[in-house]
Formats: structure tokens, C-alpha cells, sequence
């Protein structure tokens, strides 16, 4: 926890859902993830929160409305470990309004949960890997300049009948520490293995 990230981040434009009543929980569990993040060379600004009613309709209606080309990050805590939220969050927040994301059950972050410093300081490094920081990197001895690339292809379990688009996921190192990547992923036609984007 005294040990800082090998690169830091800046966090300064970000916003946190938060299911109804948990108000006070959040806003404990926040400045805990403050203190945890300062010596992790990992700084934020006050985040935008806001409270999401009882219905489900309301975590994609703030996230539609208040999510801005210029949001580095979204935090949102589920009110619980339903898939059917986490997906529709998942889905606005990677397709509709791409930006990079942490989404924690309340239990989680409750003010009586067990552990509370351990859990925050794991979401703390989550989350500015997700934002550009670097939290370590090996020494690698390469005889020259050396890019480290992956590359795979899904197909999704109707490959047979052909009716679902195939997807490739590419990754490639971008410095010599291997910590910053390039990726794009590559929608293409059912069943190819090759790939030409």
C-alpha cells in the first residue's frame, strides 16, 4: 500500500452511480480510496455522484445523460451481483458512451465490510491501469526494439449456422517497459480465421 504504481495517474474529470440509500457508504468508501490512492502516485478530483432511484431505468438514464466526451472515468456500484444491470451498464459505457469503467457491488464498499482499506486499494490500482498508469513492469533485457503483439478470434457458439459476426481482439506493446498498448477489436464475417482490417 506505500509502494507507488511504477507510472501514476491523474484522475480529474470522473463521475460515481450509486444505488438508492447508499449515499453514506459511497461517500465513506471514496475517501477511503482517496487516502489508499495518494501513495500510490494515483490522485482525483471530487467526483460527480449521483444516486440512482429504484428503478434499473435510472443507472442507464444517468449514464446516457451525464457521461461527456471529456469523462476520464465511470464508477458504479451495483446494488447488487444481478448480471442483467452489470450488462446494460457495461453495454452503454463500451458502446454508446466509450469510456473506461469499474463497476463494484455496494457490499463491497458497505462501511461495515470487512477489510475495506485491502478492497479499495485493489479497485484503486484496477482502476488507473484502466486510466494510462502503469502499476509495475519487468526488466526485460531484448537484444534490440522489440513490440510484444497478440492477436485471437471468437466465434460465438452459432459458427454452424453462420448468423453471428466472428470478432478479433488485437494487443500490442507500444514502449520499450511494455506498459502502454495499442488494441482494436475487428468485427468480421462468421467462421474467418484470417484477418485482413
Amino acid at each position: 500500500r506505500s509502494t507507488a504504481l511504477y507510472r501514476g495517474v491523474a484522475i480529474d474529470k470522473w463521475l460515481v452511480v450509486v444505488p438508492p440509500k447508499s449515499r453514506y457508504d459511497a461517500d465513506n468508501f471514496l475517501t477511503i480510496l482517496t487516502q489508499v490512492s495518494k501513495p500510490l502516485g494515483v490522485t482525483y478530483s471530487s467526483p460527480e455522484v449521483y444516486e440512482a432511484r429504484d428503478s434499473y431505468d435510472d443507472y442507464k438514464d444517468i449514464l446516457k445523460r451525464k457521461v461527456a466526451d471529456d469523462t476520464q472515468f465511470v464508477m458504479v456500484i451495483l446494488p447488487n451481483d444481478r448480471k442483467d444491470l452489470y450488462d446494460a451498464v457495461k453495454q452503454i459505457l463500451c458502446l454508446q458512451k466509450p469510456v473506461p469503467s469499474q463497476c463494484v457491488v455496494h457490499r463491497t464498499i458497505s462501511s461495515s465490510s470487512k477489510g475495506i482499506q485491502s478492497k479499495a486499494t485493489k479497485i484503486a490500482v484496477q482502476l488507473a491501469s484502466k486510466v494510462g498508469a502503469a502499476p509495475w513492469t519487468l526488466h526485460f533485457q531484448f537484444p534490440g526494439p522489440t513490440m510484444i503483439v497478440g492477436m485471437d478470434v471468437y466465434h460465438s457458439g452459432e459458427i454452424v449456422s453462420r448468423k453471428k459476426q466472428s470478432v478479433v481482439g488485437f494487443s500490442a506493446s507500444m514502449n520499450s517497459n511494455i506498459t502502454s498498448y495499442y488494441s482494436r477489436v475487428v468485427i468480421q464475417d462468421p467462421g474467418k480465421e484470417i484477418v485482413e482490417a
